[in-house]
């Protein structure tokens, strides 16, 4: 199986507040050629049950400790571009998602969003 060309990166430290409302609403998007990946930064608020409960399709990496917010990115994207073709990665992105922030319904949010991608690769 061909690993989706956006995978969806959130990194969590005990952000269990915001995660239900967070993943309805990237499941909710209407571009479906996606994945989520969550890296967890030693949160003890239940999150990896949570997840594996609602959300077992999602992609998990827990930490033994909390690396912070870049260590953990980084090692989501080290994940992706593993699981991407290498002759490929030029047509694949990674959209970091701050656990606050919910996404509305549309292909309008996704393309948004890669548009500042591509905005900030160019700079």
């Amino acid at each position: 199986m061909a690993y989706p060309k956006l995978s969806v990166h959130i990194v969590t430290w005990n952000s269990m507040r915001f995660l239900p409302d967070l993943l309805k609403s990237i499941m909710d998007q209407t571009y479906r050629d996606f994945n989520v990946l969550v890296i967890d930064n030693a949160s003890t608020d239940g999150v990896e049950a949570f997840l594996r409960e609602h959300y077992p399709d999602i992609s998990f990496i827990r930490n033994a400790r909390n690396l912070g917010f870049s260590a953990a990115h980084n090692q989501g994207i080290r994940y992706a571009v593993e699981h991407w073709p290498h002759t490929e990665l030029q047509e694949h992105f990674i959209l970091a998602c701050f656990c606050q922030r919910v996404a509305s319904g549309s292909w309008e949010f996704w393309r948004e969003a890669l548009a500042g991608v591509w905005r900030e690769s160019w700079r």
